[in-house]
């Protein structure tokens, strides 16, 4: 069985291969578009794009305040959790806005992998103080799952962003859900959710951040 997609955490992926059929992926064939989102969603919210969307459905001209004003890009710190083909492309571009990168696997990194820094994943708690920025990019397994949890968000400093295509149950939903809504996570790109489709109850749906 091959899969044009790179996850093969799906319980049915997981019995079949437990049957012994042999399941192939395409790792790294959507890499860039993914990337290209995550960058997308990055400077929606940094720029503050749901408010303009927010006020052309009501009509409304409202001038943003100069003290509200966004502070620079440039120099800011973004953490890419998983340097595989999706994450390279974020550090890359990322680099490009001028970002400080760390990147977070277990082999370290080279200087083809477009990050100012390397850590080994069991230094992750060490940079979130650091991370205006946490992208996910990592699979989901028995280590990954909550790997973001209430403590880890709790280290992230006030304002921060969480960019997650990874899968929804690398993080807390629970715990960034109370983070987003007392606004001390500055807002959240999600491609992903713990449950999906993402059910119609979920606060996420009316989150403005």
């Amino acid at each position: 069985l091959h899969l044009g997609h790179a996850g093969t955490d799906d319980p049915i992926f997981q019995e079949l291969m437990g049957r012994g059929v042999a399941v192939s992926n395409s790792s790294g064939v959507t890499a860039e578009p993914i990337a290209l989102s995550v960058i997308g969603g990055l400077l929606a919210l940094h720029r503050g794009f749901p408010r303009w969307y927010d006020a052309q459905r009501r009509r409304a001209w409202e001038q943003l305040p100069r003290i509200e004003a966004p502070p620079d890009l440039r120099g800011q710190t973004i953490v890419v959790v998983g340097l595989g083909a999706i994450g390279g492309h974020i550090a890359r571009l990322s680099q490009a806005l001028g970002l400080y990168v760390i990147g977070v696997r277990r082999r370290e990194a080279s200087a083809g992998d477009h990050v100012d820094r390397w850590v080994h994943p069991d230094q992750l708690k060490e940079v979130l103080p650091a991370a205006n920025w946490l992208a996910l990019t990592v699979p989901l397994t028995a280590a990954t799952r909550h790997l973001i949890d209430r403590e880890s968000l709790a280290l992230l400093p006030t304002g921060a962003y969480v960019l997650n295509v990874a899968r929804g149950a690398v993080v807390d939903e629970g715990a960034m859900i109370e983070e987003l809504r007392s606004r001390r996570l500055g807002g959240a790109y999600l491609d992903v959710f713990e449950t999906e489709p993402l059910p119609p109850e979920s606060p996420i749906w009316d989150l403005p951040n």
